[in-house]
């Protein structure tokens, strides 16, 4: 989870997952969910770029704890 005080953080326009497999004949894809369906991305320049937004959110997101103590604190205050 991602702080409300991030300042500088990549906001993707829509969903994706990155599809990583064991078997080194099954290359990495891209999944990308958007308004009128999906994509799968499997050109490397393509791959790079999605590995980069998500390890520039991965280092702006908050810890496991310190997300759900978020969590707790938001869910309180609209209970």
């Amino acid at each position: 989870m991602l702080p409300f005080t991030a300042v500088a953080h990549v906001n993707p326009v829509t969903g994706f997952r990155i599809l990583d497999f064991a078997h080194p004949r099954d290359p990495t894809i891209v999944y990308v969910e958007h308004l009128t369906g999906a994509l799968f991305l499997e050109r490397e320049e393509e791959i790079g770029r999605y590995a980069t937004i998500f390890d520039h959110l991965r280092a702006e997101a908050l810890g496991i704890s310190h997300s759900a103590q978020l969590i707790s604190r938001i869910a309180d205050e609209i209970a």
